[in-house]
């Protein structure tokens, strides 16, 4: 299957600061996403997820058009903080994401960073853990509003667990 360019759909990014680094979440959108809509999923999304976060303080939101590589800021309407607590430098690298995949194949994701649970010897939360169950729910009740879409505009079908991740990028960063 061909790789679709990234700029093929509409995008939003939350950006948020996990306490020593900056993150950004995407959600693909389709044509009749709007920000109200956009704005209530990411905070729901972190609501249901903030018991088992680290304090996440909000930087702002952006959005792009589709075929546009430019992003703009818009209005964040949600909470400041989600989580409690405060992340140690060795933790930084833990990565939860959610993984979907559409009808024709293409994978989507999206993740969070500042998990404030132990690691798991599985290195994955299942949704018979409630805030990952919600987060899912969250995830896919998005398609409803055109949210959380494949790179093809297509719904994603989640999978029943949250995979948990040491980020080799911020691995990388930590050391001197």
């Amino acid at each position: 299957m061909a790789p679709l360019p990234p700029e093929s759909t509409a995008r939003a990014w939350l950006d948020y600061n996990d306490g020593i680094n900056e993150h950004s979440i995407q959600m693909r959108l389709g044509p009749t996403a709007t920000l109200v809509n956009i704005n209530t999923s990411f905070h729901t999304l972190l609501t249901a997820l903030a018991p088992i976060l680290h304090q996440l303080t909000i930087v702002g939101l952006r959005v792009a058009s589709d075929n546009s590589n430019v992003t703009n800021p818009a209005t964040w309407t949600g909470s400041a903080t989600y989580g409690t607590g405060t992340l140690l430098p060795e933790d930084a690298p833990r990565e939860i994401r959610f993984i979907g995949r559409s009808a024709d194949g293409r994978q989507g994701s999206a993740s969070v960073f500042g998990y404030s649970g132990t690691t798991p010897a599985i290195y994955r939360l299942n949704n018979s853990i409630t805030q990952i169950f919600n987060a899912i729910a969250v995830l896919d009740a998005g398609y409803s509003s055109d949210l959380w879409l494949s790179i093809s505009t297509q719904r994603l079908i989640w999978k029943p667990y949250a995979s948990f991740n040491f980020n080799s990028y911020w691995e990388k960063e930590a050391r001197p």
